[in-house]
């Protein structure tokens, strides 16, 4: 997430509600990171923050600014994100926070969030983008939108008042952008009643719906 410029208000209302939440940050990881500015903002671990570098190339100024950051805050090897999914898997690291800001318009998005669901089932995905695929904000997919759901999270105390997701995360975030782009926590879900006929529909198809 590195085209975006990241509002201490956001960031602090982010890093809030995971103290709040006792996550560690040693099981969050940021995956499709950019320069790796939000992970290091959160202070993520250097190997829990991933790009498969896809901007290499993009400009010139964009290489040159993006190569410095990226190599002071991202994992050194390129990496995609179900490659970094199954990487935490094969070391038997947790993750239970997945962060993907503006991820690519392809199944990318979508197949993390699937690969995520069969490695760590109890783990959410941080959002941020669009509320859905539009041709306007072309972020993530219809396969990405159609296999998650919004996750209601429960109110903490912080600092004497009532809190949760929205009020500490969402919000800010909305305020510093748009109505358009939100921050929201989801979770993997298929696409049908019937877990089997979700897999039977999308056998050998990265596409749910296009």
């Amino acid at each position: 997430m590195g085209y975006v410029k990241l509002d201490p208000k956001f960031v602090q209302g982010l890093n809030d509600w995971i103290d709040a939440k006792n996550l560690k940050r040693t099981e969050i990881v940021e995956v499709f990171a950019g320069d790796g500015k939000l992970g290091k903002a959160l202070r993520l671990p250097k190997e829990n923050i991933t790009d498969d570098h896809s901007w290499t190339g993009a400009t010139q100024s964009t290489n040159q600014n993006w190569i410095q950051s990226a190599k002071a805050n991202v994992y050194e090897k390129p990496e995609d994100a179900t490659g970094t999914i199954k990487r935490f898997s094969l070391k038997k690291k947790q993750i239970s926070l997945l962060v993907m800001g503006f991820p690519p318009d392809d199944t990318s998005a979508y197949e993390a969030a699937k690969e995520l669901n069969s490695y760590f089932p109890n783990a959410q995905i941080l959002y941020i983008g669009t509320g859905g695929f539009t041709p306007r904000f072309p972020i993530a997919s219809y396969s990405f939108f159609d296999h998650t759901e919004d996750v209601d999270d429960s109110s903490i105390c912080l600092k004497g008042k009532r809190e949760n997701f929205d009020s500490l995360v969402r919000e800010n975030y909305n305020q510093i952008i748009n109505d358009e782009i939100i921050a929201t926590l989801k979770k993997f879900t298929y696409c049908d009643d019937d877990e089997e006929e979700c897999i039977a529909v999308h056998e050998g198809s990265k596409w749910c719906k296009q």
